[in-house]
């Protein structure tokens, strides 16, 4: 059976939990994480590679756009 992506950041967490308390370092992962599950509890989907950064990150321009269609003033 194929994992959703649910199923393997709900691992990752896990992994980054475990991973902190043997290293007392971050694992880095958290801006996936929160960028999934921000667009899971908002009903959003995820936006595409032209949305991200060098870096594969979502920026901060595109964050605020997707913040202003979800509480516009």
């Amino acid at each position: 059976m194929k994992r959703t992506k649910k199923d393997i950041l709900a691992e990752v967490k896990a992994l980054a939990v475990e991973y902190h308390e043997l290293t007392g370092k971050p694992l880095g992962v958290t801006g996936e994480i929160g960028e999934f599950e921000a667009a899971e509890i908002m009903g959003l989907t995820v936006p595409g590679s032209k949305a991200r950064n060098e870096r594969g990150q979502m920026g901060v321009p595109q964050f605020k756009a997707i913040a202003e269609k979800v509480w516009p003033d």
